[in-house]
C-alpha cells in the first residue's frame, strides 16, 4: 500500500507505520450473483447477512494515538477527511479528536464520512452520541440515510427526512451536508439554503462495500480543485458506480481519467 500511494505522487510524510505487530483488517464475503452480493447489516444491528464478515479486532489503523498526529501537516492542509469508524474505539478515537482540535486551531476544513459499521461500537447509543459530537464540529458531512438514522438515534429517532437531518447539522455550523439515498441518488444541502441533487448510474452490483469511500474520493477531488458541487457529486457517483462492479475495494477505485469518462457517458442519468 505504501508503494502504491507513493507511486501516485502522494505525500507519505505523515504516514504512520505500526511496529507493534498489529493485525490487518480481514474481509470475508460470499458473492453469488450480481444481485446476491455480500454486504453487512445497515439496520442498526450488529447482525451480519448475505455472507460478509469483517475482522477488525485491534487492527493497526485503530491503534493510532494522539502522539502520532502531526499538527504541521494539518495546518498546511485545506481539509482533513475523517472516517466515523476511526472514532469507534480508543486510542484511535482520541487521535481523531486531536486531528479535529488542530484543524479547528488552523482553520482547516473538517470532513466527516459517517461510515457506520455496527460491529465496531459497544452500542448503538454510544455510536449515536459520538457521531452527534463529531458531526456538530464538521464543515462537511457525508453519509447514507441509514447512517444518519444512527447519528439521530438518541436525538431524533423517528426522523427519516433527509432535509431535516441536514438542517440540524447546518444549524450547528456545517457548510455542506450530503445524504446518499441508494437508487434515489444523493442530495447536498448547503448553508445558504440551496439543495443540489445528483442521480445514480444504473449498475449491476457485485458488492456494496467500498462505494462510499469511492464517492468521497470523487467528491473531495472536485471540492478541493474548486469545481462546482454538482460536478463533485457526479464524479463521486461515477467513482462509486465503478467500484460497485468490482470484487475488490481500494484497487477498484478508478483513476481520474476513467471516472471522468464514465461520468460524461452517463451525464443524463446523473442529472436528477
Amino acid at each position: 500500500m505504501y508503494r502504491q500511494i507513493k507511486k501516485q505522487n502522494i505525500d507519505v510524510s505523515g504516514l504512520c507505520i505500526d511496529k507493534t505487530g498489529a493485525k490487518n483488517c480481514l474481509a470475508i464475503t460470499e458473492i453469488v450473483t450480481a444481485h446476491g452480493c455480500g454486504t453487512y447489516a445497515s439496520d442498526n444491528s450488529s447482525e451480519f447477512h448475505h455472507g460478509t464478515y469483517l475482522y477488525r479486532e485491534k487492527t493497526a489503523d485503530m491503534l493510532i494515538t494522539p502522539e502520532d498526529i502531526n499538527e504541521d501537516l494539518i495546518a498546511k492542509s485545506k481539509t482533513v477527511l475523517l472516517s466515523g469508524t476511526a472514532f469507534s474505539a480508543n486510542p484511535s478515537r482520541d487521535a481523531m479528536f486531536k486531528v479535529m482540535e488542530y484543524a479547528k486551531k488552523h482553520d482547516t476544513k473538517i470532513v466527516i464520512d459517517i461510515d457506520y459499521r455496527p460491529f465496531g461500537w459497544t452500542s448503538l447509543e454510544e455510536a449515536s452520541e459520538c457521531y452527534q459530537k463529531i458531526c456538530n464540529m464538521a464543515d462537511i458531512v457525508l453519509g447514507n440515510r441509514e447512517e444518519f438514522d444512527v447519528v439521530e438515534h438518541t436525538s431524533m429517532p423517528e426522523n427519516k427526512d433527509n432535509a431535516k437531518s441536514a438542517e440540524a447539522l447546518l444549524k450547528m455550523g456545517a457548510e455542506i451536508v450530503i445524504v446518499k439515498d441508494g437508487a434515489k441518488g444523493s442530495d447536498a444541502y448547503l448553508k445558504d439554503g440551496k439543495i443540489i441533487s445528483c442521480g445514480v448510474i444504473k449498475t449491476d452490483i457485485v458488492k456494496t462495500f467500498g462505494s462510499g469511500d469511492a464517492y468521497a474520493a470523487g467528491f473531495m477531488y472536485g471540492y478541493l480543485t474548486g469545481k462546482p458541487i454538482e460536478y463533485s457529486m457526479q464524479l463521486g457517483s461515477s467513482c462509486a458506480s465503478i467500484v460497485l462492479t468490482k470484487i475488490d475495494c481500494a484497487p477498484a477505485i478508478p483513476t481520474l481519467e476513467v471516472a471522468e469518462e464514465h461520468r460524461k457517458n452517463h451525464e443524463k442519468e446523473l442529472l436528477k
